[in-house]
């Protein structure tokens, strides 16, 4: 009787997130006082000549092309507006920017979840299951910990609630979901460049129903699909180790 009641507690959504939240902070929890790598002290060097919170913001958006050298290329104004906004509120309390990171990274798992619950999953064991792996993975680690990379987490958690958006839209018509889904993946554009690729992709999504399907709601193996390419984004997102050095 007893693994009965287990078996359907452990397939409610409510509970599978708290489970969730749970063991992604306990994986976590005892890097907390990772040291900060050589690229973080730098930038915390270079952003110590700023005090004031007007000068972080305006500064921010330009930074790796007017203030740290290398990425000159790329456009990543969330990127360092985030690092600014830690900087200026946690200083130099570390643990406050992993604990900041880390809720960005369990955003970005719940998001997961949620889209896999909405699937042919749903009511079973198994989004809890692949969200955890999502949320637990050791590549993850290294995003959370290492401070001048946490856009990355800001990045993902846009994303995923963009498509989450998305789906909701084409399942339901809500004005207000196809709306936030819009608005999320061009903020995500400007955490990290993969956000290109992505409303790239999901645009062609568009095009394709408009052309040939006029625009049918979802069925549950589209959303299951989209949770699954979800996972390869997030790999995407992580950066390689030259990247890191």
């Amino acid at each position: 009787m007893n693994l009965s009641l287990l078996r359907i507690a452990l397939k409610d959504f409510t509970v599978q997130r708290l489970l969730l939240v749970a063991l992604v902070v306990f994986t976590f929890w005892d890097g907390r006082v990772a040291f900060q790598e050589l690229i973080s002290l730098l930038y915390l060097h270079h952003v110590s000549q700023f005090s004031d919170f007007w000068d972080i913001v305006v500064t921010s958006p330009s930074w790796n092309r007017t203030q740290f050298a290398g990425d000159f290329i790329f456009f990543r104004p969330l990127l360092y507006l985030q690092l600014g906004l830690f900087y200026y509120f946690f200083g130099y309390n570390f643990f406050l920017w992993q604990v900041a990171s880390l809720f960005l990274h369990i955003l970005s798992a719940l998001g997961l979840h949620s889209l896999l619950f909405n699937g042919n999953l749903k009511r079973t064991i198994y989004p809890l299951l692949i969200a955890l792996l999502f949320g637990s993975s050791y590549m993850a680690s290294e995003i959370v910990f290492w401070s001048h990379i946490s856009g990355y987490l800001t990045f993902s958690a846009l994303a995923v609630f963009s498509v989450l958006f998305i789906v909701r839209f084409l399942s339901t018509g809500n004005a207000f979901s196809g709306w936030a889904a819009l608005t999320l993946g061009i903020l995500s554009e400007f955490a990290y460049e993969l956000g290109v690729l992505l409303n790239l992709l999901v645009s062609a999504v568009f095009f394709y129903m408009w052309i040939v399907e006029k625009c049918q709601n979802l069925n549950n193996r589209s959303i299951n699909s989209l949770s699954w390419f979800l996972l390869f984004i997030k790999r995407g997102a992580t950066p390689s180790r030259r990247e890191l050095s």
